[in-house]
């Protein structure tokens, strides 16, 4: 009893800091609601917390869920001014097909229109198929979305392929101020066969509100959409851009297409994420304004390697954060790459003003013959910082202890996530060996 007195007790301020330090630390829902009974001075702050973003993506029980937080919204109206973030969909329904449930586009539109505080949406596996099945009681979702207050949207695992769906989508939401695109990698398009016809009256209209566009695993659905935004300036004023795709689409055309956006882009364009795309022979050539660029590099690849020196050349950047894989240190394997690397360690020192590099080590099962022993990580990290980068290593490094595999180190001009190592068990040598 003296506890909980005492508890209770608390200045309203330390309640409120604990409160929030629960919140932040993703307590779970039963504890925040017990602290809320006990601590009135919370209840704002933790029901803000638990109704700030909604999720609403289990496909066996969307439909009731929905229902019931409408429920719930009506017997008390102030809860929907918390919600701030509508997550919506399912991601095991490739086809949309959730749209097509009874009552669920009415009970979405009026859940949509209800939270006057939400500007952010998430649709998860919307498809094309859906418009012709469902014209009625989709028309009154469409209604709710063109509120003017939304300003950030993601799609993820959609089925769709062309790239005029995504504007009949986004047509629908002239307020955007960023963008995030995730498709289904397993299957590009939908299962249920070519899109329809585009509604009739899609357009493709510039949004020179939209500041941020992230594309996650990219195929060539995305490469059309990026051809449109380039070649119709549909998204003008992009500060923020970050492409995640497959190497593959080097040879379907995605570097003219970078080189279009980028030459849109050339006075705005301010933050560039390139991931997991392998650089091909040919250098972009990036935006002047850029202050911070990140991109991912295979130290086995010499085009790529020299492509992406020659892209850092055209310009100065402010910081650059830079992914770097690598294996076993064996001169048959670098060799044939050091004349680029020494191009690539010289361009990153003479480059970029900070530098944050991240290792990343991965095995090499064909090379049974390499493995990394305890005895040469010692070789492999004086190659890699001494022989390979000591431009890098003396510029960005040098106010840092020796490189720890699995350590963070951070110094004045950078900082280095180095890469942790698979190393041989000593009892699996003599099997290695023999």
């Amino acid at each position: 009893m003296t506890s909980s007195k005492h508890a209770l007790d608390l200045p309203p301020e330390l309640k409120i800091a604990i409160a929030a330090v629960l919140i932040n630390d993703d307590a779970d829902r039963t504890s925040l609601s017990s602290l809320a009974l006990l601590w009135r001075e919370t209840q704002n702050d933790i029901r803000a917390a638990r109704f700030q973003h909604i999720i609403l993506a289990k496909e066996s029980s969307l439909r009731t869920r929905l229902e019931s937080l409408l429920a719930l919204i009506r017997a008390a109206p102030s809860l929907a001014s918390y919600i701030r973030q509508i997550t919506f969909g399912d991601v095991f329904l490739e086809g949309g097909g959730w749209i097509t449930e009874p009552t669920i586009c009415e009970n979405l539109a009026e859940l949509i229109t209800l939270t006057t505080a939400a500007d952010t949406l998430h649709f998860i596996a919307i498809s094309s198929h859906v418009v012709p099945k469902v014209p009625r009681t989709l028309a009154v979702l469409h209604d709710a979305l063109r509120a003017p207050r939304f300003k950030v949207l993601h799609l993820s695992n959609y089925a769709f392929v062309d790239p005029m769906w995504l504007f009949h989508y986004l047509g629908m939401l002239s307020s955007l101020e960023e963008l995030s695109l995730r498709p289904n990698n397993d299957n590009e398009g939908s299962f249920e066969g070519p899109d329809p016809p585009v509604p009739t009256a899609t357009v493709a209209v510039p949004n020179s509100r939209l500041k941020l566009l992230h594309i996650s695993g990219a195929w060539a659905r995305e490469l059309e959409i990026l051809g449109l935004v380039a070649d119709l300036n549909l998204f003008p004023n992009v500060e923020d851009f970050a492409l995640d795709t497959s190497p593959r689409l080097f040879s379907t055309g995605l570097e003219p297409t970078l080189g279009r956006l980028f030459v849109r882009w050339s006075s705005t364009l301010r933050h560039l994420q390139l991931s997991g795309i392998s650089f091909s022979d040919t250098a972009l050539v990036l935006p002047p304004s850029l202050i911070s660029f990140s991109a991912t590099i295979c130290l086995l690849l010499s085009g790529p390697i020299n492509s992406l020196a020659s892209s850092l050349r055209t310009i100065q950047i402010q910081k650059v954060n830079i992914d770097v894989s690598y294996t076993v240190y064996s001169p048959h394997l670098y060799d044939r790459c050091e004349a680029e690397l020494r191009v690539l360690d010289d361009a990153l020192a003479s480059c970029a003003g900070y530098l944050k590099w991240k290792g990343r080590y991965f095995s090499l099962p064909s090379i049974d013959a390499i493995v990394l022993r305890p005895g040469n990580v010692e070789e492999l990290d004086r190659w890699l910082f001494a022989v390979a980068f000591p431009k890098v290593t003396k510029k960005f490094f040098s106010d840092m202890p020796a490189p720890v595999p699995g350590a963070y180190d951070e110094g004045e001009c950078g900082s280095r996530c180095h890469a942790v190592y698979p190393l041989i068990a000593a009892s699996d040598l003599n099997t290695i060996d023999n």
